[in-house]
């Protein structure tokens, strides 16, 4: 995590500054840039007595890797997408948004999911959406669901996933997580590094 100090200002009774940190974001590659202004800055550090709001600014993809199979999209509202800083430094994040996956191995089943949700999908490609807070960006798990969707090779099939876990965690796994032999021996090896989507 880096922090930039862009503007300060200072009269008799208070300091502040507008400052600029950037988080990389592993799971994905990208890298987020925070934006606060006014922060309060005290002897004790930033944040003044209390801690202070940074919101989203832009999402930077740093991600060298061609083949990469899916987007990130963060909702920029305020209650949506933030870092909290304080007196103590980073105290916690909230992230909302979505994965798209790119065309290629899923496609939206459009005629299943109207049937589901009496509306047609909006969007062009698969999104599993998406809302978590915690401390500590390098260990993510939360719940998302997926749209009617088919997969390349086996189109007589359509699939829709209500409740997946996306772990992007590297210190712990989903509850209960099991599967076929080689998929429950790969995780067993990987232990709480393994990353991806789980459902039951």
């Amino acid at each position: 995590m880096v922090v930039l100090i862009v503007k300060g200002r200072t009269n008799n009774i208070s300091t502040a500054v507008d400052v600029f940190v950037q988080v990389p974001f592993a799971p994905t590659g990208d890298i987020l840039y925070f934006v606060g202004e006014n922060i309060q800055v005290s002897k004790n550090g930033f944040g003044g007595s209390g801690s202070s709001r940074l919101y989203l600014a832009e999402i930077v993809n740093k991600s060298q890797n061609s083949s990469r199979k899916f987007n990130l999209g963060l909702d920029p509202g305020r209650d949506k997408t933030y870092i909290e800083w304080g007196c103590n430094g980073f105290e916690k994040f909230k992230l909302s948004g979505y994965f798209e996956f790119l065309e290629g191995n899923l496609m939206v089943d459009r005629e299943a999911e109207k049937q589901y949700n009496n509306k047609d999908y909006p969007y062009k490609n698969v999104r599993a959406e998406f809302s978590v807070e915690g401390k500590d960006f390098s260990n993510l798990l939360t719940e998302v669901s997926f749209p009617a969707f088919k997969v390349k090779g086996i189109e007589d099939f359509t699939f829709r996933i209500e409740k997946a876990t996306m772990d992007m965690s590297e210190a712990t796994n989903p509850d209960g997580i099991v599967g076929v032999p080689l998929y429950a021996e790969t995780i067993n090896k990987l232990g709480p590094l393994w990353k991806g989507f789980y459902a039951e």
